[in-house]
C-alpha cells in the first residue's frame, strides 16, 4: 500500500513538471509573432525557426534515449533534464542575438522532448498493463498548464515588463520545482525506479528488452511512425505554431493579438476537455476508436473556421478542435508502448525521431506554401489530420499485438 502511494506522490509532481513543460510549449505561438517583429524575419526565415526549435535539436536527445534511456535510471534523467531547462529559459530571457537565440531555443525543445518522453517511459514503465491511464493523466496535467501559456506574455506585459520576461518567470518556477522534485523523488524511493510497482506487469518477469533491429523490421513500426508524425508533427505542431501568426498577418484589422491568444487558450481547454474524456473511457473505449472519431471530427472543425472565417466560428473551431484531437497524442504513446512494453524508452525516442524528420519537410513545406497563400498553408495541418484518421481507420486494430 505505501508503495502505491509513494508511486502516486512520484506522479503527481512529474504531472506538476508536465504542465511547466505546457506553459513553455504553448507560450511559443504567442511569441513567435513578437521574435518575427523583433527580428525582421521573413515567413521562409520563420518555418526555419520553427525547424530549427521544433525539430533538429529533437535529434540529439532521441538518439540519446534510443541508445540509452532504458538503461539510466529515469528519475535521475528527468531531474537533470529539468534543471538544465531552467537554465535555458533564464538565457532565453536576455533575447541575445538571433543566431544565440535560435541555439537556446533548440537546445530548450530538445530538454523538454527528453523531459517528455522520460517521464511518458517512467509512467509506463510504473504502471504496466494501466500505462493508457496514466499516460492519459500526465497529458492531463500538460493541458492544464498549456491553458496559461498563450496568455502568460499578455500577463507580463501588463505589469510593465517585455514579453520576454516570461522565461525569467518560468526560469524561477523551473528552480523551485528541480529541488522539490528531488526531495520527493528521494522521499518516494522513485529516483532509481526501475521495476514496474504495480499494474499486472510485474506479476511476471518482464521479457527481455528487444534490440533496434528488431523494432525496426516490425510490422506496424512504420505505421506508427506515420501516425505520431502526421499528428504530432503535422497536425498539432503546425496548427499550434501558425495559427496566430496566420490570422494576424492576414487579417490584422479583424484578428487582435490578444484575440488569437484567447483563441489558443480555448483550444488547449478543449485539449483538457478531451484527455478527461480519454482518461474517463479507458476502460471502454479503445485508443484506436478515440483517434478515429477525434481525428474526422477535428477536420470538419478546422474546415469550419478556415471557411467561416468570423470570431465566433474562430472560437468553435478551436473548442472543438481541442475537444476532438487533444486525447490524440498521449493515446499515440499508449499504442505504441503495447506494442513494444519491454522497450519503452527506446520505441518512444524513435518515434520522436521519425516524427522529427517529416515534421521538418513539412515545416519547410508550409513556409514555402505560406510564401505564396498563407490561406493554403493552414490546410496542411487540416490534410495531415485526415491522414491519421486514415491510417488509423486502415492499418490499426482494436487490439495491439505486444512484439
Amino acid at each position: 500500500m505505501q508503495n502505491k502511494k509513494n508511486a502516486l506522490l512520484a506522479t503527481v509532481y512529474l504531472g506538476i513538471f508536465m504542465a511547466l513543460f505546457a506553459v513553455i510549449t504553448t507560450m511559443f505561438s504567442t511569441i513567435l509573432p513578437k521574435i518575427t517583429a523583433l527580428y525582421t524575419l521573413t515567413l521562409g526565415q520563420v518555418s526555419v525557426f520553427t525547424v530549427v526549435q521544433n525539430y533538429v535539436a529533437n535529434f540529439v536527445g532521441t538518439f540519446f534515449l534510443v541508445a540509452w534511456g532504458d538503461h539510466f535510471p529515469k528519475g535521475v534523467v528527468i531531474g537533470i533534464d529539468a534543471l538544465l531547462m531552467a537554465l535555458l529559459l533564464l538565457f532565453i530571457d536576455t533575447l541575445p542575438a538571433y543566431i544565440l537565440l535560435m541555439i537556446a531555443f533548440s537546445a530548450l525543445h530538445l530538454t523538454t522532448g527528453i523531459l517528455n518522453n522520460m517521464i511518458t517511459a517512467f509512467i509506463a514503465d510504473l504502471y504496466g498493463a494501466k500505462r493508457s491511464r496514466y499516460i492519459s493523466m500526465m497529458h492531463i496535467f500538460y493541458s492544464v498548464g498549456a491553458l496559461f501559456g498563450p496568455k502568460l506574455p499578455e500577463a507580463v506585459e501588463k505589469l510593465g515588463l517585455n514579453w520576454n520576461a516570461s522565461y525569467a518567470v518560468l526560469a524561477i518556477a523551473g528552480f523551485v520545482l528541480v529541488a522539490g522534485y528531488f526531495a520527493i523523488m528521494l522521499l518516494t524511493k522513485q529516483l532509481n525506479y526501475k521495476l514496474p510497482a504495480h499494474g499486472g506487469s510485474s506479476a511476471k518477469a518482464p521479457k527481455q528488452k528487444l534490440d533496434l533491429r528488431a523494432i525496426l523490421r516490425h510490422p506496424m513500426f512504420l505505421p506508427l511512425c506515420l501516425l505520431q508524425m502526421f499528428y504530432m508533427s503535422g497536425h498539432q505542431n503546425l496548427f499550434g505554431n501558425w495559427f496566430q501568426l496566420y490570422l494576424q498577418r492576414s487579417y490584422s484589422d479583424i484578428y487582435t493579438e490578444s484575440f488569437t491568444a484567447t483563441c489558443m487558450t480555448v483550444y488547449w481547454f478543449g485539449m483538457l476537455g478531451s484527455r478527461l474524456l480519454s482518461m474517463a473511457l479507458a476502460d471502454k473505449v479503445t485508443p484506436r476508436r478515440f483517434i478515429m472519431i477525434g481525428s474526422a471530427v477535428g477536420v470538419a472543425a478546422q474546415l469550419l473556421g478556415l471557411l467561416g472565417n468570423t470570431h465566433t466560428l474562430w472560437l468553435i473551431t478551436c473548442l472543438l478542435l481541442g475537444l476532438c484531437t487533444g486525447g490524440i497524442y498521449p493515446l499515440t504513446f499508449s499504442i505504441s508502448i503495447a506494442y513494444f512494453p519491454q522497450s519503452s524508452a527506446r520505441i518512444t525516442s524513435l518515434l520522436s525521431i521519425i516524427s522529427s524528420i517529416g515534421g521538418i519537410l513539412l515545416s519547410l513545406f508550409m513556409g514555402k506554401l505560406a510564401e505564396l497563400s498563407m490561406f493554403a498553408a493552414m490546410f496542411v495541418p487540416l490534410v495531415c489530420l485526415l491522414i491519421v484518421f486514415l491510417l488509423i481507420r486502415f492499418r490499426f486494430s482494436d487490439e495491439p499485438k505486444e512484439a
